[in-house]
């Protein structure tokens, strides 16, 4: 509180994710010997800085840089980009070096038994749906083996506490991200055939979403009929006070959870337990159900975010409106479900911005998840939704957007040497 209250780092997140160069116990009790008979605003703000650089260490410290045993500098799906500027670009990002946690009882990181990769920046830990896109890239890179070591490390979070953390800080251990771990082993498991490790992962794909049903899974009645959906949540006795009149079910969550089925479903079907495979296919065709009734709205043509307290849609436009697309949250034999989206999108001018699709279509609320940011999982799922219709105009429109976003990020790499969370748009 004391390090928060002096503001002597500009980021919060900052002091939080400093290893301390002692043992708890005695900083506490150096901390008090030295504050604590002075109130927290009349402490003084040198000496408490002194304090801090006595007793820790500057963030990021507790890791150390590795090169993966299974990297290779030209990797063959990367050397068979034609554009030479483009295939330069990709070498050198397959060059940039991961993370690998070094074991001690003195930092707020989650111990982890394999190496991990960190987005960057000041965000020195993994987090959840980012390593999706990361193996995606490691997997781009015939890099098969440290992808593994990634799913192994979610995947023994999962066997600790049950579920995947947003991040890998004790900090995030109340709340979690869009549950992505199944689509990780699947993506892995397509490009390697690894049949044991898929018997090794399914047991705890079950046991996280058991997880999201007994502990984010509530009812919801629409048009008389009740139904259960899932939404985010965490250990607390009130809401949100940034969002305390705001309870939504979010669509995206629930088409991935709709999307984790699906994918259990299959990779029972390739160890040949059919039984299982059976029991997801069916689980999987009754929540695509719930997915349409509680958050297709009809009159619009799309799927949205359902607002608990008002009973109705949140009908602003996101890009995350179109993950049932991403993730086959839909009968594939209706497209015209899929075309009115698309068509909606058209007409809201969502595809008109020369840079991708904005992360919203607000353009006064100056937040980083409104216009005119783009973040790239946002817009990759919305053009693999596009390249998996069957609609040759949503195809092209997939194509022209991917286009698009790479040479925004090309081009913003190109005049900074590095790649960017989020990018502006227009």
């Amino acid at each position: 509180m004391a390090v928060n209250y002096h503001e002597l780092y500009n980021d919060s997140k900052t002091f939080v994710d400093m290893p301390m160069k002692n043992d708890p116990e005695y900083i506490l009790d150096k901390f008090n010997d030295e504050f604590g008979s002075v109130s927290v605003e009349n402490i003084n703000r040198t000496l408490l800085k002194i304090f801090l650089e006595e007793n820790f260490s500057p963030p990021g410290s507790e890791m150390m840089s590795c090169t993966p045993p299974d990297w290779n500098p030209q990797p063959a799906k990367l050397m068979s980009i034609v554009d030479p500027h483009l295939r330069e670009w990709a070498l050198k990002l397959n060059a940039i070096d991961p993370k690998i946690e070094e074991t001690s009882s003195r930092h707020s990181l989650l111990f982890m038994p394999h190496m991990f990769i960190i987005p960057g920046g000041r965000f020195r830990e993994f987090y959840y749906w980012d390593a999706y896109w990361i193996i995606k890239g490691l997997i781009a890179s015939e890099m098969y083996d440290t992808t593994k070591a990634m799913i192994e490390n979610l995947g023994s979070m999962v066997e600790r506490f049950g579920f995947v953390p947003n991040g890998g800080r004790v900090y995030y251990l109340r709340r979690s991200q869009p549950p992505l771990l199944a689509g990780m082993v699947y993506e892995y498991y397509e490009v390697t055939k690894d049949k044991e490790f898929i018997r090794k992962m399914l047991p705890i794909l079950e046991k996280e979403l058991l997880f999201w049903q007994t502990n984010r899974m509530v009812n919801v009645t629409v048009n008389g009929t009740t139904y259960m959906a899932y939404r985010y949540n965490t250990m607390s006795n009130m809401p949100r006070p940034e969002s305390f009149a705001v309870d939504v079910l979010p669509v995206d969550l629930n088409a991935f959870i709709c999307w984790n089925y699906d994918i259990l479903e299959y990779l029972f079907e390739r160890i040949d337990d059919q039984v299982k495979s059976e029991f997801y296919r069916e689980v999987r065709a009754k929540f695509r159900n719930t997915v349409h009734k509680v958050f297709y709205n009809h009159t619009a043509g799309t799927w949205y975010d359902f607002n608990l307290r008002t009973g109705a849609h949140n009908t602003g436009f996101y890009p995350s409106i179109t993950v049932p697309l991403f993730t086959g949250c839909y009968n594939s034999l209706n497209q015209g479900k899929s075309e009115r989206l698309f068509l909606l999108m058209k007409d809201l001018g969502v595809f008109d911005f020369p840079g991708g699709i904005p992360t919203s279509m607000v353009k006064d609320s100056e937040e980083q998840w409104d216009f005119p940011n783009g973040f790239s999982p946002l817009n990759h799922m919305v053009v693999e939704g596009l390249r998996k219709s069957q609609n040759a105009q949503m195809q092209d429109a997939g194509y022209r957007l991917a286009r698009k976003w790479l040479a925004g990020n090309f081009k913003v790499w190109k005049e900074t040497n590095h790649m960017w969370e989020k990018m502006l748009k227009n």
